[in-house]
């Protein structure tokens, strides 16, 4: 609404303000220290900025910040700093999560549980189908005491700016030419973590803020769910007595055999059934009366007629007469 708000947002140097210029903002909100031309121009008060004049601006009234500057009549402006905060930060890019509520729509977000087995954990992101994504910011929140981050894998995001500490990730990650095709649910990415300590039960790893955008720079609400890496042994711990438990399969995604692991908390007569998107019965892994405690079914991707199926995603169910839970699980090839 100002010309100094459109220097402001110029953050490619181009003489305009477009949405390559809002995802680059997103980046500097959210993990970066520099943008593409610097943070700070100065203009001399004396020069009346207009959005017709603002670029651009006589390059002798316009310095960029290499020192103090105090003894000069310029006013300051940030580059990124559009709302004339002077203090964007990873708290004003959470912050933008509830303007996201008024836009065109919403997708879904979730970080899926895998089991402590090794020295690392993968916890895939899915994003459920919607619009075409051209940009992505994501922030996680961990427990240092059990996880270290260890990197990121993707096989839909390119070029990916990435930042962290000892217990919280940042992402951010923009492709306005080749938006990712949500007409499927899929992997976003992998998060990898080193183990440092095995958790009594689950230790979580939480989504703080989440949201994407299309190809025009609308953004949409991410409705989340965290996820949890699950102690090996942590299911028959003290933690959950008198509790069914069904664990997220590991590996997942896999390729093209997985491990399904499950508590009784007392002797049960159950079926553990595999089925596909359209709801139709895949094979059943297990069925019978089985012991209390931990039990874990190897599925090798194969039907019922021993025949391997195709990619995709797929639902297992665990059944008894007193516990019904389904999860999903991502076969990739």
């Amino acid at each position: 609404s100002s010309g100094y708000q459109l220097i402001a947002g110029d953050v490619t140097c181009d003489c305009a303000v477009s949405v390559s210029d809002i995802i680059k903002i997103r980046r500097y909100l959210a993990v970066l220290d520099t943008l593409p031309c610097g943070n700070w121009a100065f203009v001399d008060s004396s020069y009346a900025v207009s959005t017709t004049n603002w670029c651009p601006v006589p390059g002798e009234i316009v310095t960029a910040l290499t020192s103090n500057q105090t003894d000069s009549s310029f006013v300051g402006v940030r580059k990124g700093d559009v709302n004339n905060t002077w203090s964007p930060s990873v708290a004003a890019a959470a912050g933008r999560q509830a303007d996201a509520h008024a836009t065109a729509g919403e997708m879904t977000l979730t970080m899926n549980d895998v089991s402590a087995t090794g020295e690392t954990v993968t916890l895939p992101v899915i994003l459920g189908h919607g619009t075409p994504v051209a940009g992505v910011e994501l922030h996680l929140r961990f427990d240092p005491q059990y996880l270290a981050f260890a990197g990121l894998t993707s096989e839909v995001m390119n070029d990916v700016t990435i930042s962290h500490d000892q217990s919280s990730v940042h992402l951010v990650w923009e492709n306005l030419g080749q938006p990712i095709d949500q007409a499927a649910e899929h992997i976003l990415a992998g998060f990898e973590f080193k183990l440092l300590n095995e958790p009594d039960e689950f230790t979580e790893v939480a989504i703080t803020s989440a949201e994407v955008v299309d190809e025009s720079g609308t953004p949409f609400v991410l409705l989340q769910q965290s996820g949890r890496v699950l102690a090996s042994s942590g299911v028959a711990s003290e933690t959950l007595p008198g509790d069914f438990w069904l664990g997220q399969n590991y590996p997942n995604p896999f390729n093209p055999e997985t491990d399904i692991a499950f508590y009784l908390p007392r002797q049960a007569r159950v079926t553990l059934a595999i089925y596909n998107m359209l709801g139709q019965q895949v094979t059943v892994l297990a069925s019978g009366q089985l012991a209390a405690g931990e039990h874990t079914v190897h599925w090798d991707g194969r039907d019922a007629s021993g025949r391997l199926v195709s990619s995709g995603i797929y639902l297992y169910r665990l059944n008894s007469s007193e516990f019904s839970e389904a999860r999903k699980m991502l076969l990739l090839k």
